[in-house]
């Protein structure tokens, strides 16, 4: 089942490093997983570092077509989200553990530092998650953290690290944020997806009481702005029944509440999910967005295996009594090549009221060693 699948591969590292490789699953996204203690998540426990990551790289093109403008982008590039991590562990005894991680999103097309956020294609990598310039690109802007966990106790995390509603945002998309193809891209309003992640931030994982854990993150504000962006999450997981809901605050006039369910019955994953919020307009008025998302991933038959290959499907509206209101369709393919490789393609359309956007993403997804993501719900 894919649901909790790296909690169980994980448990197979413990038992033997070697197995890791042979259960990593990298064909799409893992939507969820218990609260594994750290040693479980880590073969090399207790203190060796583990480097992790993923690279995703092939063709890419968008067209946008409007009244009186058309736009057209193609080339090298992709999609999916690029990156590479180190994290390492030791116990302090007593059942604590004491850990760091750091976390760098990278374009592999031409090695630039990729964005703040999962919009891997953006032009700047120059904001905090508040949307505030900062003027310049960091090295690891997309996680760095210190913490403390223990298994009754749950995890402490301070630095700078993803926004729990983010996660589960995350986890109701089949395409794990793929900005080209991704309906469900809209559970956060497409603007605010820069700043799906917090600095001088701590987060607070809870123990699983099974079936249920969660997240509570609170921050420093940043560059002078007087709120502080805090969020939370709550995640149910039994079976191949995914269920959670998430709250990000960023000011008192920027918010969003993502929420859904997910079902694996083994041959098909099926995503039910909705979205509210409220952001600023572009007239410094505050407006509402409601996104609603339908989708599917059946696994199908390749080369005698039921486990190769996955079809995707998903259709959302985004909604927000404005032009900008519309609705997205896409389709999307994956081989595995490998354990650890696979091929995947997307195509999607948007309709809007005046203008029809397309998207297509070819590309080759290779993942090495395993990506380790903290207790919280998992890709």
């Amino acid at each position: 089942m894919r649901i909790g699948g790296l909690f169980v591969a994980s448990l197979a590292a413990v038992q033997s490093p070697s197995k890791a490789a042979e259960t990593l699953d990298v064909v799409g996204p893992v939507q969820a997983a218990a609260h594994a203690p750290l040693q479980e998540l880590n073969p090399f426990y207790p203190a060796q570092a583990v480097l992790y990551g993923k690279l995703s790289v092939g063709y890419v093109k968008t067209d946008t077509k409007q009244p009186y403008a058309d736009s057209s982008t193609s080339g090298i590039g992709s999609g999916t989200r690029s990156y590479w991590g180190l994290r390492a562990a030791e116990t302090l005894g007593n059942g604590f553990f004491a850990f760091g991680q750091f976390e760098h999103s990278l374009r592999v097309s031409n090695g630039e530092t990729a964005t703040t956020g999962e919009v891997v294609n953006a032009a700047s990598c120059k904001e905090t998650s508040n949307g505030a310039s900062v003027g310049g690109c960091f090295p690891f802007w997309t996680k760095t953290v210190v913490g403390l966990s223990r298994r009754d106790l749950g995890r402490l995390e301070l630095g700078r690290r993803e926004q729990p509603a983010w996660l589960v945002s995350l986890t109701l998309d089949p395409w794990d944020g793929n900005t080209s193809a991704s309906p469900a891209e809209r559970l956060y309003y497409p603007p605010l997806r820069g700043f799906v992640r917090t600095s001088r931030s701590a987060t607070y994982s809870s123990p699983v009481q099974q079936p249920f854990w969660g997240e509570v993150q609170v921050a420093q504000s940043e560059a002078g702005n007087s709120s502080h962006p805090n969020g939370a999450s709550v995640n149910y997981l039994l079976g191949g029944l995914y269920a959670g809901v998430g709250w990000q605050h960023w000011t008192p006039r920027n918010m969003a509440i993502p929420m859904g369910v997910t079902y694996d019955d083994g041959s098909v994953r099926y995503y039910l999910a909705l979205a509210t919020g409220r952001v600023d307009g572009a007239d410094g008025v505050p407006f509402r967005y409601r996104t609603i998302f339908a989708g599917a991933a059946l696994k199908a038959m390749a080369l005698g295996d039921p486990g190769r290959n996955e079809w995707r499907f998903g259709l959302a509206r985004f909604a927000t009594g404005t032009p900008k209101s519309d609705t997205k369709a896409a389709l999307g393919y994956v081989y595995k090549l490998s354990q650890r490789t696979s091929l995947q393609a997307n195509a999607a359309v948007t309709w809007r009221a005046n203008d029809r956007g397309t998207g297509v993403d070819i590309a080759i997804v290779h993942a090495f060693a395993r990506d380790f993501r903290g207790p919280q719900p998992l890709r």
